[in-house]
């Protein structure tokens, strides 16, 4: 039953001996209850930069709750912005996600029997890191003859024909790993040569490999790394 039924009803009887009637006024009462907002466990949403992501409002409620989004910067989320839409289900969409979008995002729910809500985190892996660019990632590692510095300068000193072989540079971060590997040979005077890696985009990181040498002196290989 619902209160579009509401209203003054009439009964009427008849038959040979007579007709009667009797009116009646009916008054629908809708139950209300609180909303409760489904889900809440789900505390974590991961999405990869630049993709769409959407987050869960699922609601019970009478009458039917009102959802309100609020953003990590404790504003209300407007659908009329190109970077979110609110679906009719209360369901937020997130548009090519940035790092700035990330945080804590709250589902409220109301009506007139009271509210409820739910607070999800958005995290936005970056993609894995780029060895071509101009931002240097430090790797701390020291011995006798070797350290890495903290600008990303690996140091060779003294270097002998057995420093021979491969160095790998590698990126990582939570959206992953690269690396770049070359071959180094050491010749008795001690300079310092690579030969290119079987690589068929070395050409795109070797820009990102930079050497200081001098005769008999220290070597200095420097990776630069860039994040995208």
């Amino acid at each position: 039953m619902v209160s579009a039924w509401e209203g003054d009803y009439t009964c009427y009887a008849e038959n040979q001996l007579g007709k009667d009637e009797m009116k009646v006024r009916i008054k629908v009462k809708v139950a209300t209850y609180p909303p409760q907002v489904q889900g809440k466990d789900q505390r974590t949403v991961r999405v990869f930069y630049g993709e769409t992501v959407t987050l869960g409002c699922n609601t019970k409620g009478e009458p039917l709750p009102l959802i309100t989004w609020i953003s990590p910067t404790n504003k209300v989320i407007s659908p009329a912005l190109d970077k979110y839409q609110i679906l009719d289900d209360g369901t937020l969409v997130v548009q090519k996600a940035q790092r700035f979008d990330g945080g804590n995002y709250t589902c409220m729910a109301r009506n007139s029997a009271g509210q409820d809500h739910k607070v999800t985190r958005l995290e936005v892996l970056v993609t894995p890191p780029v060895i071509n660019g101009n931002v240097i990632l430090p790797a701390p590692y020291y011995s006798n003859r070797m350290a890495v510095h903290l600008n990303g300068t690996l140091e060779i000193r003294s270097p002998k024909t057995t420093d021979s072989g491969q160095l790998a540079c590698i990126a990582r971060n939570e959206g992953g790993e690269t690396r770049i590997q070359l071959f180094m040979i050491s010749e008795l005077y001690g300079s310092m040569s690579f030969n290119k890696p079987l690589n068929s985009n070395f050409p795109k990181y070797v820009s990102g490999f930079s050497v200081t040498v001098s005769k008999n002196g220290p070597y200095f290989p420097v990776c630069f790394v860039s994040v995208v």
